[in-house]
């Protein structure tokens, strides 16, 4: 394997170093500038690593399209900088890397965790585990069967191919656990059911959960936590064993996203919703979803548990814009930030992929789709990367011909 790394000190340097003496098969080529980097172009990579301190004079559009163009064929790995001096920069990386398929090691990591995220999978000797402290993501649908395992997959495949970042993919939705059924995957002893003991028990660790979990075809950092289907027994999990469970998967994973069902009538869908940093409410553009569904339950339940409308956030799936129901007014009702909008899928794509258990993400003319859970993936790594080092939104670009450009590139993905 041929990799070139762009790295911006001495001690990345030495890092690499060191592992490449003990990998198989490795050629590591290093450089430490953008000028270097440029010129190394011309070989054939089967990997590229680089670290984004080196290009802060260089516009991402021009540097992140020179490499996908001279190098189409290069699995490509971007660390974020701090040293970015406009915030704007970096979602314009993230944003870019999610159309080019690069993946990206977020903002918040100390350079040993940048450096291990670089080398995961990647050289021989990296077996120690990482500790992490990951991020729970929680899916419900405001209405049954509006799509909510269909973001969660897709969103968990989104972020696993476009990061090297651990994605966990839990299905919590104990009463109609449908995961399995996207991934086409059939069970050999292992999910959420065979993993009770350890539930039970309180005594959850990392590993327990690894050994329980699938992955799916060459995605080796996604790991599918499935539900059984002995749905008979959603209700023996409590909320403390569910609370371990999601404590255990945190620490195991970067990103947790746990599909969970639409009623609040079992712990584990409870339990997510209640600790998750992020919940994600999906609603199609029907009033007996947002506005009867929804609002019901809101009301007669989720309120009482200290939650907030605003602690909701919006995706608004199968949408159409010659439909009555505008996406705007759907937010305005419910006081709630839109964070994504899914153009409906026509031609029976998504039913197809249903029944032939391909991930609607990677199936063919599935339109605006991919496009679109991209931008929610970006959206989410972006938001990561704020809460991890405080950075504030510039408040204007300095220059206008640079505001030009960089609206030229978000414009793509509105």
């Amino acid at each position: 394997m041929k990799i070139l790394a762009a790295v911006c000190n001495s001690e990345q340097n030495d890092y690499l170093l060191d592992l490449a003496k003990e990998a198989i098969d490795v050629q590591l080529v290093i450089v430490h500038s953008y000028e270097q980097m440029i010129l190394k172009l011309g070989g054939i990579y089967e990997r590229i690593i680089i670290h984004c301190e080196l290009f802060t004079e260089a516009y991402p559009w021009d540097w992140m399209t020179e490499i996908k163009l001279r190098q189409p064929h290069s699995k490509v790995t971007i660390a974020l900088s701090l040293k970015t001096y406009d915030s704007i920069y970096n979602d314009v990386i993230m944003r870019l890397a999610a159309d080019y398929e690069f993946t990206i090691i977020p903002l918040g990591l100390t350079e040993k965790e940048i450096m291990e995220r670089f080398t995961d999978g990647l050289l021989a000797n990296s077996t120690i585990p990482i500790a992490r402290n990951g991020s729970l993501i929680a899916v419900k649908s405001a209405s049954p069967k509006d799509g909510a395992t269909t973001v969660a997959v897709s969103t968990a495949l989104s972020l696993a191919k476009t990061t090297n970042l651990s994605i966990g993919l839990l299905d919590l939705n104990l009463k109609s656990p449908d995961i399995k059924d996207n991934f086409n995957i059939a069970q050999l002893g292992k999910s959420l059911f065979s993993l009770r003991p350890k539930i039970s028990t309180n005594s959850i660790q990392s590993a327990d959960i690894m050994e329980h979990c699938y992955t799916y075809k060459g995605y080796k950092n996604l790991h599918l936590l499935l539900g059984s289907h002995r749905r008979d027994t959603a209700g023996d999990l409590t909320m403390d064993q569910t609370k371990n469970l999601l404590d255990a998967a945190k620490r195991t994973f970067d990103i947790v996203i746990a599909d969970v069902h639409t009623f609040p009538d079992n712990a584990a869908t409870v339990c997510a919703i209640k600790h998750a940093d992020e919940r994600w409410l999906v609603t199609q553009p029907s009033y007996t979803s947002f506005k009867i569904s929804w609002a019901d339950w809101y009301e007669c339940f989720w309120r009482h548990c200290g939650l907030d409308k605003t602690d909701f956030s919006l995706i608004v799936n199968r949408s159409n814009t010659n439909h009555a129901i505008k996406v705007n007014g759907i937010g305005s009702e419910l006081g709630m930030k839109i964070e994504g909008v899914i153009t409906n899928v026509a031609g029976g794509v998504g039913i197809k992929a249903v029944n032939e258990g391909i991930p609607l993400l990677l199936a063919e003319h599935n339109g605006l789709f991919t496009k679109e859970i991209n931008l929610i993936a970006a959206q989410l790594l972006g938001r990561m990367g704020t809460k991890l080092t405080n950075a504030k939104p510039a408040d204007k670009l300095q220059t206008s011909r640079l505001s030009k450009m960089i609206a030229m590139m978000l414009a793509k993905f509105e």
